[in-house]
């Protein structure tokens, strides 16, 4: 390919680059939730909705905080755990319970690998349910919890976060 067309190519990937970074800078801006279609390695803007529900981290740091959402109009969000490698850690569990809340989502706990759980952290968990939460406890390898989760992700907008290797993909 001659040197002219390639740094052509270059200049024009270039500018789609910066249109692109310029359009989604716009919708963070509006706060709108863009709905696309991939095809390829390539998205369609179909549809451009008014957010409802958002699901984000807040950088931390000095000077003005920057939002990271991560997800828009969500019925609810599935926040899963393992019983077993890795084990479930409060404190994690609480900082998505607290988001959460704050941007009052539905919010069901789902603890994954049910089959290894010990009696010391179904107990932990009881805590959570006592307090409103919903709980599920699931095991790829058992199938125990499986379709109740599948019930309740049906015409459901949902979201799945947690740690790695809990299981989310499983």
């Amino acid at each position: 390919m001659p040197e002219a067309v390639e740094e052509a190519a270059e200049v024009a990937q270039d500018q789609d680059v910066q249109a692109v970074e310029r359009f989604r800078e716009a919708c963070a801006e509006l706060r709108e939730e863009i709905r696309h279609v991939i095809v390829g390695q390539e998205g369609v803007v179909e549809e451009v909705l008014p957010r409802t529900s958002v699901f984000s981290r807040l950088h931390p740091g000095r000077g003005k905080r920057r939002e990271d959402v991560l997800c828009a109009n969500l019925d609810q969000l599935l926040v899963v755990f393992a019983f077993y490698r890795p084990r479930m850690k409060a404190r994690t569990l609480d900082r998505f319970l607290i988001v959460a809340e704050e941007r009052d989502l539905d919010l069901v706990i789902v603890a994954n690998k049910a089959d290894m759980a010990s009696d010391e952290e179904r107990k932990l968990l009881s805590r959570y349910a006592d307090l409103g939460y919903r709980v599920l406890e699931t095991s790829a390898t058992t199938q125990v919890g499986l379709s109740e989760l599948s019930e309740l992700c049906q015409d459901r907008v949902s979201a799945m976060s947690g740690p790695s290797g809990v299981g989310k993909s499983s």
